[in-house]
């Protein structure tokens, strides 16, 4: 066995962010919700990457190629859902 597997293996730490399914209807429900409280002409888009974090609630931090004017431009989201109920915490253009 490599002596270096057990280091690069990728871990998911109490509190921290681990990968989330693309295809999950959370991940589903907050993409959608994003592009329809963020946007408009409510624009095509597909989510590129996703991750959760487990808090009072959780965080999805999701990433999103979203066209805007033609144009495909590539945003990140960092949303908060407690319980049900979403909030935006970040966004930015990458």
């Amino acid at each position: 066995m490599d002596p270096f597997h057990n280091i690069f293996k990728a871990k998911s730490l109490p509190g921290g962010w681990s990968m989330a399914d693309i295809d999950s209807e959370n991940i589903k429900n907050v993409s959608k919700w994003i592009i329809t409280t963020q946007f408009e002409n409510q624009p095509a888009y597909s989510v590129v990457y996703a991750e959760q974090q487990v808090v009072a609630g959780m965080n999805y931090k999701l990433v999103l190629a979203i066209i805007i004017a033609g144009k495909r431009e590539m945003w990140e989201f960092i949303v908060y859902d407690h319980f049900g109920k979403y909030s935006l915490t970040s966004s930015k253009i990458l």
